[in-house]
């Protein structure tokens, strides 16, 4: 090998740093978690440190477990396109699930993330394991073996097949038909073709079935760490299955895990190694947990003899296969007893039973240099990317820097089992539905004025810097939102962007305003949508909003598989009860569930995050949330009415109602229909009647439109318009008179209303 060969490198992103017990350190600052400035800390310091990639792993189920730091997570694309904004070369790779996930969602999310980072971004696929995560996703328990591998071959082909045949300049979208046992779809995308053609694709595992997924598709390989020969054996393994499949086996890129503890001296890390394990499992029976994960009960063997291995089960569950052989293995290989066995396991988590070593820089990149020269390339965990580049660059291996518990029903009609169905009257009317939202989540209150509501149509021109530059503008003009409505809700053909990853960046870039994405209430997964809206609202510090997309026509029903069109009663219903399972996985802990102490070494109190058990007959989802509680506990619920049976249907599960009547249908009585659903759910909610820009708002003064919004019986408006038309969204609410709110606050507290949130975090 040259010595002029590059050593590629990633950091594995958490907010507390791999190790399960750095939050516990005392140079740690646990008074703010989430700390999106964590996030943004690392991704510019890994950048500084000349790194390729930042890593965002995930697994969207909450970790129980009073030392666990699982519930810290968040959607990972939308944190990935936040270390993305405060970089300008690294690129970014968020996981997701093929296990728990619709391929048209994917494609078309990771696409639009692939242009807002300009072909920075990737996607780590992962086939999930683990009954608990299941249960998040309509399913009684984990997929099978077979099912889990085969549905992941599925995924991958759909999704990367609607890359490649999105529309690019000069060329339209084609459709995709994919029928297969687990995955089917018919169907364009609606998001045009990726920078570079289609994200990085990246894989991990090492079992057979992951190597040969990775051979045939990957892009960049993640493995576990392991001695040279290990590592030799995997790196050749790859490249002959790569090039089986008539792959370049140069194109393939192996990137094995390694964990460093940093120090001046070797001393000195080995006291910050030390330090950490001592942290995490002080007080822990570590023993019992290695024993849940053999399957053994190792409490009658001696703890400082060796592990027995001729006495573990011959097959252990799928959940616990992977880790099993894993910890086994490093027994094996590293002569440990039973007892640093399962202090390691549960000291460090997987990244610290693999590869882990304290040193000083110089012996990093020496290790680092032996194992490229070995014939395998590594992906660095690294505390402290700062002191490693100096020396990696001194041997000229680095390129300089770049250039500037058992389900409830919930029957319809149906006594509620939750406190905040259980206190609101039954509501007659085709939903049945009975949310009862009775607290009320305390918010400074804006002085009263005219709402403002401003919504931005996105077309297939549509900029990144349109979108920024007229939702800042619209901002200091002194909208209340700004939302924004990508190709499936226009209908207008392929748009650059997806709404919910627009809307991140939008609230990386302001300060006062409101965000509001627009999100399917039909398609998808409910427990995927609350995360994400729960991200969002940490990411614009509780400016965040959802308008609800309720309709769907054979097109994007064709997009999703197993479901077909609905009718529109169905729709409707569906739609509520979607949000209903929102509501309460938003409510689904307690106010103080949360409260890492260093002392003790509790991070959050289990008994105080509690199970939603949702059951009905569209939708299984166990719960709890794994994202902790937002700013504003939840996003304001925006929902567009065009006729009566949506009025009647869809106030229930609102706290912000436009109103845009379809042909045929009476304003005045819409805004009626709204007002006594309302009324009949026990639920205060905010009218907004919908206007374009030479519409409503082109009455002659102020007044006037006060005046006329106030005679339908409305609160406000909401305005639509494209974002290259932002002097017109401008000069309409000059017109009108607005100030800029002086101060950041929630959205709910813009729009003068008090958010109703469940009982548990009132």
């Amino acid at each position: 090998m040259s010595t002029t060969s590059q050593i590629l490198l990633g950091l594995n992103c958490t907010e507390y740093g791999r190790h399960s017990g750095g939050w516990m350190h005392p140079e740690s600052d646990v008074s703010q978690m989430p700390n999106i400035g964590v996030y943004e800390h690392l991704a510019r310091t890994a950048e500084r440190g000349f790194m390729d990639q930042l890593f965002v792993a995930d697994s969207p189920v909450h970790n129980r477990g009073r030392l666990s730091i699982g519930p810290t997570r968040m959607d990972p694309m939308a944190l990935a396109l936040l270390m993305a904004k405060v970089t300008e070369h690294i690129g970014v790779i968020a996981t997701i699930t093929t296990s728990y996930n619709e391929p048209y969602d994917i494609a078309r999310r990771a696409a639009a993330l692939s242009v807002l980072t300009q072909g920075r971004s990737g996607i780590n696929f992962v086939a999930s394991t683990g009954d608990a995560i299941a249960r998040n996703y309509d399913l009684p328990g984990q997929l099978d073996h077979d099912a889990r591998y085969a549905r992941y071959e599925e995924f991958i082909t759909a999704v990367t097949r609607l890359w490649a045949s999105s529309a690019q300049e000069g060329t339209a979208a084609t459709a995709v038909h994919v029928a297969g046992e687990h995955v089917t779809l018919d169907t364009a995308l609606d998001v045009p073709r990726a920078p570079l053609g289609r994200p990085l694709i990246v894989m991990a595992g090492s079992s057979p079935e992951s190597r040969d997924q990775a051979a045939r598709w990957a892009d960049a390989v993640y493995a576990a760490g392991r001695p040279l020969d290990g590592a030799q054996e995997f790196y050749a393994d790859i490249k002959r299955r790569a090039e089986a499949y008539g792959r370049d086996p140069d194109s393939i890129k192996v990137m094995l895990g390694l964990t460093a503890y940093i120090g001046d001296t070797v001393e000195e890390a080995a006291s910050l190694e030390a330090t950490l394990d001592g942290l995490h499992a002080r007080g822990a029976d570590t023993i019992g947990y290695l024993s849940g994960v053999l399957e053994l009960d190792l409490s009658t063997y001696d703890p400082d003899g060796p592990v027995p291995f001729d006495d573990l089960p011959t097959a252990v569950s799928s959940a616990s296969v992977s880790q099993s052989a894993l910890l086994t293995r490093m027994a094996r290989e590293q002569g440990l007893s039973i007892r640093e066995v399962a202090f390691r396991a549960y000291a460090g988590g997987l990244s610290n039973m693999q590869f882990r070593e304290a040193m000083t820089p110089p012996q990093m990149a020496d290790v680092m240099e032996r194992l490229v020269r070995g014939r395998h390339l590594r992906r660095l965990h690294d505390r402290r990317a700062d002191r490693a580049p100096h020396h990696r660059r001194l041997r000229g291996r680095r390129r300089p820097a770049a250039p500037a518990a058992g389900a409830r029903p919930h029957a319809v009609g149906a006594a509620a089992h939750h406190a905040r169905l259980a206190a609101r009257p039954h509501r007659a009317g085709p939903a049945h539905l009975t949310h009862h939202r009775p607290h009320h989540r305390e918010h400074p209150r804006a002085e009263p004025r005219m709402i403002v509501a401003t919504f931005l149509t996105l077309t297939g021109d549509t900029t990144l810097e349109q979108v920024v530059g007229t939702s800042q503008r619209l901002e200091q003009a002194g909208a209340s939102s700004v939302g924004l409505l990508d190709g499936a809700d226009t209908g207008l053909g392929p748009t650059p962007f997806e709404s919910t990853t627009l809307a991140a960046r939008v609230a990386a870039v302001t300060s006062t305003i409101g965000v509001v994405a627009t999100d399917s209430a039909l398609y998808g997964f409910p427990y995927h949508s609350a995360r994400r809206l729960a991200t969002l609202d940490h990411l614009a510090a509780g400016r965040s909003g959802w308008l609800l997309r309720h309709s769907t026509g054979a097109e994007e029903a064709a997009a999703y598989e197993w479901r077909s069109t609905l009718g529109r009663a169905d729709e409707l219903h569906r739609a509520n009860e979607y949000v209903e399972i929102g509501l309460e996985l938003w409510d689904s802990w307690e106010d103080g569930a949360q409260w890492p102490d260093k002392e003790s070494g509790d991070f959050k109190d289990d008994s105080r995050i509690h199970p939603i058990n949702y059951r009905s007959t569209s939708f299984r989802v166990a719960g709890p949330l794994d994202t902790p509680p937002s700013p504003q506990q939840r996003p304001v619920i925006f929902a567009q009415v065009g006729t009566l049976e949506e009025a009647r249907y869809l106030t229930v599960s609102a706290d912000v109602v436009v109103l845009a009547p379809e042909a045929g249908t009476d304003l005045a009585e819409l805004a009626g229909t709204v007002r006594a659903a309302a009324e009949a759910a026990g639920s205060p909610v905010t009218l907004l009647v919908a206007g374009e820009v030479d519409g409503l708002l082109g009455l002659a003064t102020a007044a006037d439109a006060t005046a006329a919004v106030a005679a339908i019986g409305a609160d406000g408006v909401a305005l639509h318009g494209a974002p290259a038309a932002g002097d017109a969204l401008v000069a309409a609410l000059d017109g009108l008179g607005l100030a800029p709110v002086s101060e950041p606050g929630t959205l709910a507290a813009a729009l003068g209303i008090e958010l109703p949130v469940g009982g548990r975090a009132a």
